[in-house]
């Protein structure tokens, strides 16, 4: 239910075309392995090409095993996994900002700068408020 439900929503804002190079922003939460699970489902039918941009914040004890999971899932998916680390902390104290606001900053620069790098034509967030 729910991949048809995603496949006509693509469908209907032509969210995706045939051979797209796609960047998935995974943090090894829920929302985003669901929509890496979901796109790679669908990769065949839109002739995907899946990246995997995981950013390390580098603000957590277990923010390594996280990237080790992000990592292997996409490899098992067949899907090419990025990996990078920021310091965080060190980047809001920096520029005067707060943790939150500096990690979604580094996050963007980090997945525009490798979809540029990649020929990726897309960006696929699966984050939410809630």
């Amino acid at each position: 239910m729910l991949l048809y439900r995603v496949r006509k929503t693509i469908q209907k804002y032509g969210m995706l075309t045939r051979g797209d190079r796609v960047l998935v922003g995974v943090s090894g939460g829920p929302d985003s392995v669901a929509l890496l699970h979901i796109l790679s489902r669908l990769r065949e039918e839109f002739e995907l090409v899946l990246y995997v941009a995981h950013l390390n914040h580098m603000m957590r004890p277990e923010a390594e095993s996280d990237a080790e999971y992000v990592r292997q899932f996409s490899e098992s998916l067949g899907a090419i996994c990025l990996v990078e680390k920021c310091d965080v902390r060190q980047m809001a104290r920096r520029l005067g900002v707060g943790e939150e606001v500096a990690g979604r900053m580094a996050r963007y620069s980090f997945f525009s700068r490798a979809a540029s790098e990649h020929g990726c034509t897309r960006i696929a967030l699966g984050h939410n408020m809630d």
